[in-house]
């Protein structure tokens, strides 16, 4: 993997993405895309120029969220074309776990369903083919039937179901700081079966 850029904020930006990544790279300079022999390389529009058949990975895709990123790499690098599986755990704060090619990519929290069914919408936008599965829990059922109206209202074809919840949300004293409780619950609803669809 390269990194290509002479701009000093991209660059901040692609080697701290790949450095929390854990991931190696090579720093090449814009003029040496075309020669160079690895997977992708990250790399502004205006620097890129035209290299057909490299699989570049651009500063304004980066920027658009982490899972979003990583979904275009893991596609880009041809390891994973697999299914993608939110689970939501409803309430008054909506934990979600987003799991693509069986790697969970994101554990987010959100106070607005909004916001939620937006950010959902997008990545599910550029997960590219495979199944798209949204698992919500049944816990508050009210909540988890609004949810599932917002995303039938969506473009990206998904399956929707509603899951059993009981037992999802994590005993002890310590395990909800910062809405941990619910995340940890959506990825639990994620990795159940449907109950009702």
């Amino acid at each position: 993997m390269g990194v290509a850029t002479a701009q000093a904020r991209p660059y901040y930006l692609f080697t701290r993405w790949l450095r929390s990544l854990k991931v190696r790279f090579d720093v090449i300079s814009p003029h040496e895309i075309a020669s160079y022999a690895g997977d992708v390389i990250l790399t502004t529009r205006t620097e890129a120029g035209c290299c057909a058949g490299k699989a570049l990975l651009y500063i304004d895709e980066i920027e658009r969220g982490p899972a979003i990123a990583q979904i275009l790499l893991l596609r880009r690098c041809g390891m994973f074309g697999g299914d993608t599986i939110v689970g939501i755990d409803p309430g008054r704060r909506l934990g979600v776990s987003v799991f693509y090619g069986g790697l969970e990519l994101e554990r987010e929290l959100f106070v607005s369903a909004d916001r939620m069914v937006s950010h959902v919408s997008d990545l599910l936008e550029h997960a590219g083919p495979g199944r798209r599965t949204i698992r919500i829990g049944d816990g508050d059922m009210a909540r988890a039937l609004a949810i599932r109206e917002m995303f039938r209202r969506i473009a990206a074809p998904s399956r929707i179901e509603l899951v059993d919840e009981s037992g999802t949300s994590p005993r002890g004293r310590h395990c909800n700081g910062g809405g941990k409780r619910d995340m940890l619950a959506a990825r639990a609803i994620a990795m159940r079966g449907s109950a009702a669809a």
